[in-house]
């Protein structure tokens, strides 16, 4: 009987692999790998703005294996930067604390709306003043951000002079920054919080009493900034600076600019200076406005609030350096906006698994109009249990392994 023997087509050498069927069964792989990559964008997600910054996001929760019941609305939280992820920060709340801040009175400070004791945050004989809103807004500011662990904050006070406050009620000496959610001497209120409700005009009663004098000087301001994250190593520092007037060039001086000013060390120590016009007297953002100057210079922004009694919303509400928005889509839907904080967490509430195939996408868009994607599968596929959903490995491309099919004499 003669055996039997398969005719192969003329590129195939007898006892050879088809050189062709390899190529094209690679092509084959490289092609689903590329479609892969691209439907898992990865998380986080990274890449650099036009300035050649790092621009990242991140999804941090929930993960992959946690159980939900389809259709129920969950909270999705997050993290975008222009920089390091994750990155410890220090923050100054600095505040005007001259004599026109106490006027005008009888704002709703505390946005309850209505004007009663609670408006006067400071207890003092303003009640509803200008400084009292001041003093809404950060600590409106400081409970936005209170859930971060990696985020401390200062309050520095300033008229004619400036001063660090003490933020420790166990420690001698002035301590200048602690967590924002730090509580030592056990009490009912956070020790920042505590801080800045003893804020009156000039003057600081906790935890160490200082005294300023009259006037309105941004240079000492600038300086106490600088002086004070001298000893900070956190990659962040981000200032807040409320003032309700200008400059007082008749008794401080002209207010500096040069290569040497205290506006100039704090930009070069890479200090973020977010500023805040308050009220109808406030100077302004103009393109001459010493607030306006201080936030350019320094890569911040000035901001308005010709109504002090906004502050306590303007002030959680303010975006992180380089940032415009994040926006969400859900298995393809329109876009969805997050709710951003001034330190770049994101978080929205969604329906979870209302398709059971569908990815989230979480995108930042930087104010250059750079855009950068993660995203992330939280509910398996119909027939699979959430533990055996495909997943990325680490480089974001699912391995894919198929047979080659080789025919030999």
């Amino acid at each position: 009987m003669r055996p039997r023997t398969q005719t192969l087509p003329p590129f195939v050498k007898a006892g050879t692999i088809s050189r062709r069927i390899v190529f094209v069964s690679l092509l084959l792989i490289v092609a689903l790998c590329l479609a892969v990559n691209i439907a898992w964008a990865g998380n986080p997600g990274e890449g650099t703005t036009t300035t050649g910054q790092p621009l990242r996001v991140q999804i941090v929760d929930p993960v992959l294996g946690q159980d939900f019941v389809p259709g129920t609305p969950i909270t999705l939280t997050g993290q975008a930067v222009i920089g390091d992820l994750n990155a410890p920060a220090n923050l100054l709340y600095v505040v005007d604390v001259s004599s026109s801040t106490q006027e005008p009175v009888d704002q709703d400070c505390n946005g309850n709306g209505v004007v009663d004791a609670g408006d006067n945050l400071n207890s003092n004989a303003f009640r509803g003043d200008t400084l009292d809103c001041e003093i809404s807004g950060v600590i409106a500011l400081n409970q936005s951000l209170a859930s971060s662990t990696v985020v401390s904050a200062g309050v520095i006070l300033f008229a004619e002079s400036a001063a660090a406050a003490d933020l420790n009620p166990q420690l001698a000496g002035i301590q200048p920054f602690s967590l924002l959610n730090a509580n030592q001497n056990s009490n009912s209120t956070l020790d920042l919080e505590e801080v800045a409700r003893s804020l009156t005009t000039e003057r600081v009663g906790q935890f160490t009493p200082i005294n300023l004098m009259g006037g309105t000087d941004f240079n000492d301001a600038l300086a106490t900034i600088a002086q004070t994250y001298q000893t900070q190593t956190a990659q962040q520092k981000v200032a807040y600076f409320l003032s309700d007037g200008e400059h007082y060039e008749p008794q401080a001086g002209p207010f500096l600019e040069g290569p040497t000013s205290p506006l100039a060390t704090v930009a070069q120590a890479g200090i973020i200076v977010n500023t805040y016009s308050v009220g109808g007297n406030g100077t302004g953002c103009g393109a001459t406005a010493a607030l306006r100057k201080i936030a350019d210079r320094t890569g911040g922004t000035c901001v308005e609030v010709n109504d002090p009694s906004k502050l306590n919303t303007v002030l959680p509400g303010t975006r992180p350096t380089g940032i415009d928005h994040v926006e969400l889509t859900i298995g393809g839907s329109a876009p969805l906006s997050a709710t951003l904080d001034a330190l770049g967490n994101w978080s929205a509430v969604i329906a979870a698994c209302a398709t059971p195939t569908e990815s989230i996408v979480a995108t930042v868009v930087a104010t250059d109009g750079t855009r950068v994607a993660a995203d992330i599968r939280l509910c398996a596929p119909s027939g699979l249990k959430e533990e055996e959903e495909p997943t990325a490995p680490a480089n974001q491309a699912l391995r894919l392994f198929l047979p080659v099919v080789m025919r030999e004499e």
